[in-house]
């Protein structure tokens, strides 16, 4: 099987980058991996390693980005008897999504898309406006859509109960996290000796927005310390 994705993640272009590492662990896994990146900087060039081929789309503009996925995508199939010996995928139902689905409409690809954000919650639409208009496009695109991957039940029950009417079921995979990976890294900052006098301390790691709902982590938090004390 071969693979055409759609990316945003830069860092596929730099050796020995854990997005570059994982593209490799991906490849493996087809015959040919080909992936498309939307990047601003113009130094970055395509790049190969192993059966993973990386073409960078340089462009300030959104539209121009979508001319330059065809442009990339015609190239990749100019040798090729046919496009269906491919899969396209996307990581969001937004602006990649909407490439991949115009690839699709050209090309008859079928297509998979990823959700890893719950752009259903009320807090996603509150944070842009952008954010509104990508609702609009990921409704639009999912029910189009081949295959959909999301990273946790929560998000799949969010389609029911807004009525998408999806070709298949969706599929949950959560994000991999390697934890034996994580536990055996050098320490830089030990939270414990910066702060000795508490027993134990969690952490929670997010972006800053309301989407992430860090006030009900406080909350939660001072329920806990109620019942501790």
């Amino acid at each position: 099987m071969k693979i055409l994705s759609l990316s945003s993640d830069r860092n596929i272009f730099l050796k020995g980058s854990s997005a570059q590492n994982r593209m490799m662990e991906y490849g493996a896994l087809f015959d040919e991996l080909h992936i498309i990146v939307a990047v601003k900087n113009a130094d970055f060039k395509d790049i190969k390693f192993g059966n993973v081929f990386v073409y960078p789309v340089h462009t300030f503009v959104k539209p121009f980005y979508f001319i330059g996925v065809v442009l990339i995508a015609k190239k990749i199939l100019k040798n090729r008897n046919s496009a269906l010996d491919f899969v396209i995928t996307a990581q969001d139902p937004f602006e990649t999504g909407l490439a991949a689905y115009i690839l699709k409409l050209i090309y008859g690809f079928s297509l998979q898309l990823q959700v890893h954000t719950d752009f259903l919650s009320p807090y996603f639409a509150r944070e842009s406006f952008l954010n509104k208009i990508r609702i609009l496009t990921a409704k639009f695109l999912l029910p189009r859509t081949d295959r959909i991957r999301v990273v946790s039940e929560r998000i799949k029950r969010s389609f029911t109960a807004v009525g998408l009417k999806l070709k298949n079921e969706p599929e949950v995979l959560p994000i991999y996290i390697d934890v034996k990976k994580i536990q055996s890294l050098e320490i830089k900052t030990d939270v414990k000796k910066k702060y000795p006098n508490f027993d134990f301390i969690i952490l929670m790691a997010s972006r800053l927005t309301k989407e992430k709902n860090i006030g009900l982590a406080i909350e939660v938090m001072a329920e806990i310390v109620k019942k501790i004390i």
